[in-house]
């Protein structure tokens, strides 16, 4: 199989040719962008809600569909801290120690909260 790489929508194209992009693909994700990026604010404010899984997903919504929103998502103050998290997880695929301490306590608190 000659050339080819993983295309914007997962389908494969020869090198240096753009796959087509199904109309409705970047609205989609523009909407995901936006829904996330509200869940990502309201983690940053509540106590109990994450908010780095939805600014990773935020970004990569508008890295797929806008560079104007995706440049706009980093420059939100209240989500830098969650950004240098989500910068440390694309570069290394890593977390922090203590952040995996604190997501595991809070699962199993909130599985005891419930269950009791």
């Amino acid at each position: 199989m000659k050339g080819g790489g993983l295309g914007a929508i997962g389908t494969v194209a020869p090198c240096g040719v753009e796959p087509k992009v199904i109309w409705y693909v970047k609205p989609l994700l523009i909407v995901l962008g936006c829904v996330a990026t509200v869940l990502a604010l309201a983690g940053a404010i509540l106590p109990g809600l994450p908010t780095t899984p939805f600014l990773l997903v935020a970004l990569w919504a508008f890295a797929r569909s806008s560079q104007r929103l995706h440049d706009w998502l980093v420059q939100i103050p209240v989500l830098q801290t969650a950004l240098v998290e989500a910068r440390r997880f694309e570069e290394k695929r890593a977390m922090r120690p203590a952040v995996k301490i604190i997501a595991f306590v809070m699962a199993w608190a909130s599985v005891a909260v419930t269950t009791f």
